[in-house]
């Protein structure tokens, strides 16, 4: 609502709405389909990513490949899968359309617009377990904001504070050697 309140013209704050449920509709037209329904991740790509920065989104297919050949084994535990370099969600949406939404669901990344369409995917998707963070995957000290999402409360919470993220905390402690932590399962992709 801050964003579209900075429009001043009512004419043009219609067009939030609008484009929201275009995007919504585009989703699930595509939910199933051999091109993913990562809408966010393809607009970007084409449109807003910057050049030389090196980045680059799985396609769709590999995403659906790699899910298919990590996540084969059944399991009643309940799973952290992380991807550490999650773009807009795509591996980890491949990974919960393969492995079901009881899992919960982390990313990182270092683009906060990235981490935005992560964080916008798996909550549209129906995947109210997890955190997406914006941070350096390799740095385990840093630490930006997150994004968590829950069916209840019903919503995306925006975390500032990383003692308040539950990723920050499983990712800090993955590069211990502490067995008491070693029990954290994590999958990384």
């Amino acid at each position: 609502m801050d964003t579209i309140l900075k429009y001043e013209k009512d004419d043009l704050r219609h067009l939030f709405p609008e484009a929201f449920a275009q995007m919504v509709l585009e989703m699930e037209s595509r939910k199933g389909s051999s091109q993913g329904n990562d809408v966010l991740g393809d607009f970007y790509q084409e449109h807003l990513y910057r050049k030389g920065a090196s980045q680059f989104f799985t396609p769709w297919s590999v995403c659906e490949m790699m899910a298919k050949i990590t996540c084969s084994e059944e399991t009643e535990k309940v799973l952290n899968v992380l991807d550490p370099t999650c773009g807009s969600g795509r591996t980890l949406l491949a990974s919960a359309f393969e492995l079901g939404n009881k899992h919960h669901y982390y990313g990182i990344d270092i683009d906060s617009t990235c981490v935005k369409m992560s964080g916008i995917n798996l909550f549209l998707n129906g995947i109210f377990h997890g955190e997406v963070m914006c941070a350096d995957a390799l740095n385990p000290d840093d630490f930006r904001c997150s994004y968590k999402f829950s069916v209840f409360p019903l919503g995306v919470r925006l975390i500032t504070e990383k003692e308040n993220s539950t990723l920050w905390h499983l990712h800090k402690n993955s590069f211990t050697k502490n067995e008491e932590q070693k029990g954290a399962q994590i999958r990384l992709f």
